[in-house]
């Protein structure tokens, strides 16, 4: 595994690990997975294909999601990510073909916002 393939696999499972780790933040797991060194080469597509093979992944994003308690932010909702900007309600909402693909298009904006 080279080191964009590990860092897919990092920030794929971070839900997993937010989950396990109390003390964890979100910013701190997406710097453990080395996103911000390879953040141009981990594509949607590639968190496309890593998300196809582990459905307790989507899953993990899906409950993510929902957990979110923030006012402004991407969110994923079946085959729907959208932004939504507190005041002004949905910014932007897309739909997906697939639900790997839509869960890979949130996974890349959610990380994408938390690094600015």
């Amino acid at each position: 595994m080279n080191g964009v393939q590990e860092t897919v696999a990092k920030v794929c499972a971070i839900p997993v690990a937010f989950r396990r780790d109390p003390d964890a933040t979100l910013r701190s797991l997406l710097e453990a997975s080395g996103y911000e060194r390879f953040r141009d080469q981990v594509t949607v597509a590639e968190l496309q294909r890593c998300l196809a093979t582990h459905p307790d992944l989507l899953e993990a994003w899906l409950a993510y999601s929902e957990g979110k308690q923030v006012k402004t932010g991407w969110y994923l909702e079946g085959l729907v990510v959208g932004y939504y900007q507190a005041g002004q309600g949905m910014m932007s909402r897309e739909r997906f073909p697939d639900p790997a693909r839509a869960c890979a298009e949130f996974v890349k904006k959610e990380m994408d916002s938390l690094l600015g």
